[in-house]
């Protein structure tokens, strides 16, 4: 679920995790008129995120991977990164999407490999964080299983934590060294708890951070 920018529209999709059951829909603060999009956006699945000027970008089955695509307010589209392809793989899971507007750029996690790519809108990779093609090594560049990220600044990344199936789930932020190609753990947040699939996290502007276990 979205909120759009100017705040008139409610923008919401289906999970589609296996493909073949997209939806997604646009309804008005009022809830008094709702458009269903879904024929616009192909095989869309686990998220999307609004651009500034109405642009959606969001997630789309091709086969066994994924693509990041963009949805233009005039309900034209186009590819903006093949997710296997930048990985090197013949098949992967995105689960979350995040457009930057201070650098026109997208972050991605792929559940799959245990990543998080930043690209440009151009399709070009600026980073991989984790899994087996990481520009990163240190405590920072090794997890397992996340779902809902937010990128608090180039260097600065919080995201959520699943974990495996034998321990609890967490809430995690880490820095980014482009230099040293270091990525280190400075501030992390268990509850204990064990939150198999989903889960987010928001950083708020008091400092806190929200952190949702979705399936508990």
């Amino acid at each position: 679920v979205a909120l759009s920018h100017d705040g008139k529209y409610v923008w919401f999709s289906a999970i589609n995790v296996g493909g073949g059951a997209a939806s997604i829909k646009r309804v008005t603060l009022d809830g008094l008129s709702e458009e269903d999009l879904t024929a616009e956006f192909g095989d869309i699945h686990h998220d999307f995120t609004l651009l500034p000027d109405d642009t959606v970008g969001y997630l789309e089955h091709e086969g066994a991977t994924d693509r990041v695509m963009e949805r233009a307010p005039d309900g034209s589209t186009h590819e903006v990164l093949d997710l296997g392809a930048a990985l090197g793989v013949t098949m992967n899971h995105a689960n979350s999407v995040k457009f930057h507007a201070e650098d026109d750029a997208y972050t991605v996690s792929d559940v799959a490999h245990d990543a998080f790519l930043k690209f440009s809108r151009e399709g070009s990779v600026e980073w991989i964080l984790g899994g087996d093609t990481s520009d990163f090594t240190g405590d920072g560049a090794t997890f397992t299983y996340e779902h809902g990220h937010e990128l608090l600044a180039p260097d600065r990344l919080l995201f959520f934590n699943n974990g495996a199936f034998d321990d609890t789930s967490r809430a995690l932020e880490v820095t980014l060294d482009f230099s040293a190609h270091t990525a280190t753990r400075v501030w992390s947040y268990e509850a204990g708890l064990h939150c198999p699939i989903y889960g987010d996290v928001h950083r708020l502007e008091t400092g806190d951070t929200w952190v949702t276990l979705s399936t508990l």
